[in-house]
């Protein structure tokens, strides 16, 4: 199994000299089974960059198949969903997963997204690729391919996103982005990603007074480290960083927490950040 990285960005994408390093793209991450098979989390902008990678197979040819999970409906996770080339190839078959939110299902989500007065692509029946969308229920369990895959909702905002834990049998790895974490959700989230070799955590703020601060919930670096050292998980990739957030200070983040990890014990606790364009191979 490959996990890979094709934007790492919330609220807005970002290109530009200060972000090249790890990239400027809204949110997407990709699993490839070892069968091949290929399933996006999120469709920020990075869904369309990747895309173009995977016109030289059959997905450029109108035979290939995809899967892709929305985790909630913020414009982040479903931008680049109307610049997925694949989408719009005759004889391609997408799979589409995702919550109810505000009501909504998947499908009427993202036809939001394509509405004449805001996109292009004007309706969802523009794509000619085969589309069939399916709602993710509350701690459903789906099997993909070879991949299983588990979701739990966590607080975001008026809505939920969903956290999700998927394994091929052999490797187990999750990720959250977009929570509203509280001293609850911390150790919820800690027992669903418990012992996953893997676990890509949002990563939104870092600030010294927004940490310090007496809200009842955090988006940062290190509530994701206390979650990755509860769940004894043993790597931990941050991800969804604020788009004000230039390549030095991401790379000031991640010394901050490493050192709030050995801070807080978690000794074994590897750390790093997500890079689009990278991949991690098990």
């Amino acid at each position: 199994m490959k996990v890979s990285f094709h934007g790492v960005r919330g609220f807005l994408p970002v290109p530009g000299d200060d972000t090249v390093i790890y990239g400027g793209n809204t949110l997407c991450m990709s699993i490839t089974a070892d069968s091949g098979a290929l399933i996006a989390i999120d469709a920020g902008t990075g869904i369309s960059a990747w895309s173009r990678t995977l016109l030289g197979g059959d997905l450029g040819r109108g035979r290939g198949n995809v899967d892709i999970i929305i985790t909630h409906s913020h414009y982040d996770h479903t931008q680049g969903f109307l610049f997925f080339i694949p989408a719009l190839i005759p004889g391609n078959s997408l799979r589409i997963y995702g919550p109810v939110c505000s009501g909504k299902d998947i499908r009427q989500m993202l036809e939001d997204q394509v509405h004449p007065l805001v996109s292009p692509m004007q309706t969802l029946s523009n794509f000619a690729s085969t589309m069939a969308f399916h709602t993710i229920e509350t701690r459903e369990e789906l099997k993909l391919h070879d991949i299983s895959f588990r979701f739990l909702p966590l607080k975001h905002e008026t809505e939920n996103s969903l956290a999700v834990v998927f394994s091929d049998g052999k490797t187990r790895a999750g990720c959250i982005s977009d929570v509203f974490h509280n001293p609850h959700s911390i150790t919820s989230a800690s027992e669903f990603f418990a012992g996953c070799d893997l676990l890509v955590h949002d990563a939104t703020d870092t600030s010294v007074d927004y940490i310090s601060s007496k809200r009842d919930f955090s988006r940062d670096g290190f509530t994701a480290v206390e979650v990755a050292g509860r769940a004894q998980v043993t790597k931990l990739v941050l991800t969804h960083f604020h788009h004000s957030l230039t390549d030095a200070d991401l790379e000031v983040m991640l010394r901050r927490c490493r050192s709030f990890a050995l801070d807080r014990g978690f000794k074994n606790l590897e750390i790093d950040l997500a890079r689009e364009n990278h991949s991690i191979c098990f």
